[in-house]
């Protein structure tokens, strides 16, 4: 196995879907980790949340069955993805207004989620943002 110094150390922009893209802090261990960490937590907030809706007569829509396994660590993947992304972007582009005459946005962290509704976005974003660390990792070099 080899370990290989000097991996990427400056922010890039990050393919998303066409021309969108988003502006990232380099990645390292500690990101990843706070952001598996973060999405630990928001995944029992949202069991909880659940329960506790379920108990007082309601439901909510759109939600997965966090009932199900699969569907809880689906839940979780998805929501380490916005968390890193949450915690790396501070700029994009090509990210346009939901009308068709809207112009480009400018960047706002308090959106970044709702970009990760977009599961070809999602894809990108760990293909092209976590394919470094992967590789570090792979390598022992963590």
């Amino acid at each position: 196995m080899t370990i290989r110094l000097g991996k990427l150390k400056e922010a890039r922009w990050i393919p998303l879907r066409g021309k969108a893209q988003l502006y990232c802090a380099p990645i390292n261990t500690t990101l990843v980790y706070a952001a598996r960490a973060a999405a630990g937590q928001l995944l029992v907030e949202m069991i909880a949340g659940g329960i506790a809706m379920t108990k007082a007569g309601a439901s909510v829509e759109g939600m997965p069955d966090l009932n199900d396994l699969v569907a809880v660590e689906a839940t979780r993947q998805s929501l380490f993805l916005v968390c890193l992304a949450e915690m790396v972007a501070s700029d994009w582009r090509g990210i346009f207004g939901p009308e068709a005459d809207d112009g480009e946005v400018a960047f706002d962290p308090a959106h970044v989620a709702s970009l990760f509704t977009d599961p070809e976005v999602a894809d990108s974003f760990s293909r092209f943002y976590l394919s470094g660390h992967t590789e570090v990792v792979a390598e022992g070099n963590v």
